[in-house]
């Protein structure tokens, strides 16, 4: 193509635009409702520089306004989607034309001169109400008030049994104002049935308390048991028995009284009494000496007994 015709051609593309221009004002529409990426896209014919518009760019058979054209065709500036466009724009323009586009939006212009001013609005309507105000400051203390006239005590006087308000007696107390109130005493209840006899058996792994007409036993592991019935208490064990006390302890038999063991008997003490009462004897051990008083008849006296075993007379 020769200089000539290209000059040529971009007059004609000229006279094209200005001819679309003086349309788009005269039909009040800018830009057409299609074009709306701020840029008009045209392609002209490279011999006669005839012009025609051309659709925007875009994807076939997708709706993406704002796909990726090539590269030398996006502006800066502009966030493209990450989408390369393969329709419309230079896909438009055949093999015997040019792509080009106009920008639709001129140049920013001068700010313009400051208005008159308008007139008196009307009066707005009322705000919402205000946050409550500071607390104020302390007031003087008043003068101090007179005295009051001396109260009266309430009166109470007893109520005597059979009186309409109180049956069973009571109290009556009477204020300033000869009101009286009255305090009851509660009348004598029905007396209550006789409780049902008890018996049964607890029991909490190998031990158990048997509760019967006939008595009560404790019983522990194997045969060892206490009972107690109408004969008497009977302590039994397989192991060892032990009664303590932090002061005295006492053992009576109204009868009988027996100590017995299969092996050792053990008694111990500061002094162990033996027949308590009158005089005491010491007890001769084996090795102690003694002193025959009477031969004949086997009469003897200690004289090195043990002085914490006590034999009364």
């Amino acid at each position: 193509m020769t200089k000539k015709r290209l000059l040529l051609g971009l007059l004609a593309a000229a006279a094209v635009v200005a001819g679309i221009l003086a349309v788009t004002a005269f039909a009040s529409t800018n830009p057409p409702p299609t074009y709306s990426g701020g840029y008009l896209p045209a392609a002209y014919n490279n011999t006669s520089g005839a012009m025609r518009l051309v659709r925007p760019w875009g994807i076939n058979g997708q709706s993406v306004p704002n796909c990726k054209p090539p590269v030398q065709w996006q502006l800066p500036g502009v966030a493209y989607d990450s989408r390369l466009c393969n329709i419309g724009g230079s896909f438009d323009a055949s093999s015997s034309e040019y792509y080009t586009e106009f920008a639709i939006n001129g140049p920013q212009g001068s700010k313009g001169d400051t208005g008159a001013t308008g007139p008196q609005g009307p009066i707005g309507l009322t705000g919402p109400k205000g946050d409550t105000g500071l607390t104020g400051p302390q007031g003087i203390p008043g003068t101090a008030g007179t005295n009051g006239a001396p109260g009266v005590s309430p009166t109470v006087t007893t109520v005597p049994v059979g009186d309409a308000n109180c049956p069973a007696g009571g109290a009556a107390i009477t204020d300033a104002n000869n009101s009286t109130a009255y305090v009851c005493s509660g009348q004598q209840g029905q007396p209550g049935q006789d409780g049902t006899p008890f018996s049964g058996t607890f029991t909490s792994g190998d031990y158990s308390i048997s509760v019967t007409a006939g008595g009560i036993t404790l019983q522990g592991p194997g045969t060892d048991k206490i009972s107690l019935t109408g004969s008497g208490l009977t302590v039994q064990s397989v192991g060892n028995i032990s009664v303590k006390g932090s002061s005295n302890v006492g053992i009576e038999a109204g009868s009988n009284f027996n100590l017995r063991a299969s092996n050792v008997l053990g008694l111990k003490g500061g002094i162990v009494g033996i027949n308590e009462g009158g005089a005491c004897h010491y007890a001769a051990r084996l090795g102690d000496p003694v002193v025959q008083d009477t031969p004949s008849i086997g009469l003897s006296t200690i004289i090195g007994g043990d002085p914490t075993v006590c034999i009364g007379s």
